[in-house]
């Protein structure tokens, strides 16, 4: 079993304070032309994602076009809305790059009733959360975000401060896309959990491909898929397996799915008991039409999990994932009940800086028993 040092836990965690600059384009979704996009959240990073709304209105329902003269883009109508979310981290700017031909001159408000400048399109400030209405038409190309903050690597981490958990989002990103050797190993971190991917399968694959989950009623997107390929057969011995750390008692969100003909099964273990296992099966999706289609869209699962390390097996065959969400239970999220990094002098595995554990073959900077060291 896995140890982490308060070193280690806190290299996945630390907030950087640097700002960072990220771009968004409406190019990339794996969408049709006249799809609606109401309520879809869409995830520009790891830190920073964004949903539309059409308000009160009836119509002009948010829309995602393209074709074969101009850009992809999204539209926002008048009476709709567009809500930014940071995770821990603060939005210093927004540019709305839009399709001038078509949109000139249009106008968007912050909840504060504060224009963003009218002659480069981009809102400055300082806020985690940002609600703009829209007062004209506009089709969006693209983003351009800038923030400080938000849940990266530190180089020189510092043991962190006891204080409240928050809810973490653990999504797979465009930065881990590969294949075979490159998806054996895949780490999902955010507000002190994490979860480690590892598998031994050739046909390792973590992709760009959408999918919803929820129903068939009220549902999200998300973009990014993983399969892990083999199976977890040997359970908790298997090499190939999810290991979760979770700071304190609460809720994991799954959403993984099986769109083969065959029946997959899907386990949780945490203290040498099964304390989740669902049979996913195609049938499992609901069928909703779109304007231009329709899409399958797969349930959610949840499960009930205590502070410490718990394994995510497929003793079957791999499932779809495209990752978890961790709530912590109500009562923990207070800086009463700061958490207490489990000791680790015994342990002298070695782990790279994104604190997974590596052989004696590996070259670089590696943390043992808490301490850096260096291997040529």
């Amino acid at each position: 079993m896995k140890k982490f040092t308060s070193f280690l836990t806190a290299a996945a965690a630390t907030l950087a304070m640097s700002a960072t600059s990220v771009t968004w384009n409406a190019a990339d979704l794996d969408l049709k032309s006249n799809d609606i996009i109401n309520d879809i959240t869409f995830t520009v990073d790891d830190n920073i994602s964004f949903t539309m709304a059409k308000g009160t209105s009836e119509k002009d329902d948010c829309k995602f076009r393209k074709n074969s003269t101009t850009p992809a883009t999204i539209i926002l109508y008048s009476k709709n809305t567009i809500t930014f979310n940071a995770t821990d981290a603060k939005i210093k700017s927004i540019k709305f790059v839009v399709n001038a031909e078509i949109t000139p001159g249009w106008k968007i408000n912050d909840a504060e009733k504060n224009t963003y400048n009218v002659d480069n399109n981009t809102w400055t400030g300082d806020a985690a959360s940002i609600i703009f209405s829209g007062n004209s038409a506009a089709q969006i190309n693209s983003l351009v975000i800038e923030y400080e903050g938000g849940s990266t690597v530190d180089p020189d981490p510092v043991d962190p401060t006891p204080g409240e958990f928050k809810t973490a989002e653990l999504f797979f990103n465009e930065s881990q896309i590969g294949t075979g050797e490159a998806a054996q190993n895949v780490t999902l971190s955010n507000n002190g959990v994490t979860v480690d991917f590892t598998s031994t399968a050739a046909s390792a694959n973590l992709d760009k491909s959408n999918g919803f989950f929820g129903t068939a009623e009220d549902y999200i997107t998300l973009q990014y898929r993983y399969r892990p390929g083999g199976n977890s057969s040997k359970g908790v011995n298997s090499p190939n397996k999810g290991v979760l750390t979770l700071p304190c008692d609460g809720t994991l969100t799954i959403y993984a799915y099986n769109n083969q003909e065959q029946a997959r099964e899907g386990q949780i273990v945490q203290n040498d008991a099964t304390v989740f296992s669902h049979v996913f099966t195609a049938e499992e999706a609901v069928t909703v039409p779109t304007s231009s289609s329709e899409r399958k869209v797969y349930p959610v699962h949840t499960v009930e999990l205590k502070k410490g390390t718990a394994y995510f097996l497929w003793p079957t065959n791999q499932l779809m994932l495209f990752g978890f969400k961790f709530e912590p239970k109500q009562g923990t999220t207070s800086v009463d009940a700061p958490f207490t990094f489990e000791a680790a002098d015994a342990d002298t595995t070695a782990y790279d800086l994104m604190g997974r554990p590596v052989g004696p073959s590996y070259k670089g900077i590696v943390i043992i028993a808490g301490k850096k060291h260096i291997r040529r």
